[in-house]
């Protein structure tokens, strides 16, 4: 018998976004199975990027030639055309799939199913659910999915709650980083010292791009607010020992970093990754611009990471495990790779009580903030309800912890590796 061909319309899983983090972990475990014969349609990229020699599956990238003007021309004239609208049935007639697959939010694949070529495949689909009331052309893109699956036990129970039962979820999803890598690395003070910082200090850690949902102006005003609590609570001690590291991106689609640092005072309190184009190494400093001199090769090449310039998962790990505590701040989550992949590295975690960041915070080494409230986005948006974090709640969980025994913090550690492996 011949084998199934599986179509995977992705970003590209040799980038550094969430949805492409979840396929570089799904994609190689299906081809290691032999059972499938397997094409990536890279939706980011062109026929330029090396990546697409890098992995042994093929790869199809959607990108436009840059020296073609036609294909620039015809790329440009649908937004849609980004996510592979213009060259999806080409696509099709090429692979001839049995299965086409993809994991991204529902308005970025409904042309997927309008195809006149729709009934010659099956199509499975795991939307980024991360809120209510679902829009009815969501609903209705799901019905007309083979399999539906969710990231989180939250999102199954909105899905088939906003259709009446007419779309049953076919399973929970939800991805698991590779605990060979992301896992323990050490003693902290030490992996701390190795790369320049004090062996006593605390580091608050949060893995996040730079977007708007991303809510880093809220992060640093409560952090802000935890460093006051500490010198109220007669523990200033704690305040210079503590710093808040930020691997993120700048500039990007969301905040003026740099201006919200210095609203809040925080400047000389809050470190960035920055990684260096030239001798590879990735390393932390306070804030120092878009591009500055590398500290390791004295090359002016060292930016901060993003999705098409960002870390290995090995040299992620070894970022994570220089945590004391992870913190998701956003309005939502389809799931969080980050909170889990730090989890997995010992790292306890705390992040607000809405859409699946409620599941990653109420099971072991979680720490669930209060929602201070909700609000609705604009039409330009979602349209659906999101959460703020409440700013007071926040700080003084960030007091608690820090001001608790060190085998406490240890406890929750080992609770939140144990909850990412079993």
């Amino acid at each position: 018998m011949s084998k199934k061909k599986i179509l995977i319309v992705n970003e590209f899983s040799g980038l550094s976004t969430g949805f492409s983090t979840y396929m570089s972990h799904l994609l190689p475990r299906l081809y290691k199975t032999g059972k499938y014969d397997i094409t990536e349609f890279a939706t980011y990229i062109n026929d330029s990027n090396p990546g697409i020699y890098s992995v042994p599956w093929n790869v199809i990238a959607n990108e436009p030639n840059p020296n073609n003007p036609d294909e620039k021309r015809i790329y440009e004239s649908n937004k849609l055309n980004q996510f592979g609208a213009w060259k999806f049935d080409e696509v099709l007639l090429r692979v001839q799939p049995d299965i086409v697959c993809s994991i991204r939010d529902p308005w970025m694949d409904n042309f997927i199913v309008r195809s006149p070529l729709r009934k010659h495949f099956k199509y499975i689909h795991m939307p980024t659910c991360d809120g209510e009331p679902q829009k009815p052309e969501w609903l209705e893109f799901y019905k007309e999915c083979d399999r539906i699956l969710t990231y989180s036990h939250w999102a199954k129970a909105i899905i088939e709650s906003y259709t009446g039962g007419k779309c049953q979820v076919f399973d929970v999803a939800g991805a698991g980083p590779d605990t060979d890598i992301f896992k323990p690395m050490g003693i902290k003070a030490d992996l701390k010292d190795q790369i320049g910082l004090r062996k006593d200090s605390f580091i608050i850690m949060t893995v996040m791009r730079n977007q708007p949902r991303k809510l880093f102006p809220e992060l640093f005003r409560a952090f802000a607010r935890f460093l006051d609590i500490c010198k109220e609570k007669g523990r200033d001690d704690i305040a210079q020992r503590t710093y808040l590291y930020c691997h993120t991106s700048y500039p990007d689609l969301g905040w003026d970093l740099p201006v919200e640092l210095k609203r809040y005072g925080i400047s000389h309190k809050v470190l960035f990754t920055y990684n260096c184009q030239a001798c590879k190494s990735a390393y932390p400093i306070f804030f120092s611009g878009e591009v500055t001199i590398c500290k390791h090769c004295y090359n002016q090449a060292a930016t901060l990471p993003n999705t098409m310039n960002g870390v290995d998962s090995a040299t992620l790990a070894k970022i994570y495990n220089i945590a004391d505590l992870y913190v998701q701040y956003s309005i939502a989550e389809g799931l969080g790779i980050p909170s889990i992949e730090a989890k997995a590295c010992g790292v306890p975690n705390m992040g607000i009580e809405q859409s699946a960041t409620a599941e990653l915070v109420n099971c072991g080494g979680g720490i669930p903030i209060k929602i201070g409230r909700m609000f609705q986005e604009a039409l330009s948006g979602t349209n659906q309800w999101r959460a703020l974090p409440d700013i007071e709640d926040t700080a003084q969980k960030l007091f608690e912890f820090f001001s608790a025994s060190q085998e406490h913090r240890d406890q929750l550690g080992n609770e939140a590796r144990e909850a990412t492996v079993k």
